[in-house]
């Protein structure tokens, strides 16, 4: 069995500055967990859940949903019950570009 190994973004960004590109949007963790990984699976929606949420529904697998909202806040693509499914359903984490709505009590 291998040792799992510790990297920064910043150390691959060094090593392969003219193959990769930074993202210059600041990313907000509001999971349990600090750090996921798994296959990427993408889908591009606007001002709709629908299917961000149909996809919850599904077996995740570990993998990891990327939602491309167009960085659009017109309308929340996730929220807590939505986000309930995808823990659910084995998803291990989503990226959002876009508007959420955390607890409101």
């Amino acid at each position: 069995m291998t040792q799992r190994q510790i990297f920064c973004t910043s150390d691959i960004y060094d090593a392969f500055e003219g193959e990769v590109a930074s993202l210059d949007l600041q990313l907000q963790s509001l999971g349990q967990h600090r750090q996921f990984h798994g296959r990427i699976r993408t889908v591009q929606c606007w001002h709709d859940n629908g299917l961000v949420k149909a996809i919850a529904n599904e077996p995740g697998e570990g993998q990891v949903l990327v939602v491309d909202g167009g960085g659009s806040l017109r309308s929340a693509l996730m929220g807590g019950n939505i986000a309930k499914a995808f823990a659910d359903n084995g998803w291990a984490g989503v990226i959002i570009h876009g508007a959420i709505v955390i607890g409101m009590k």
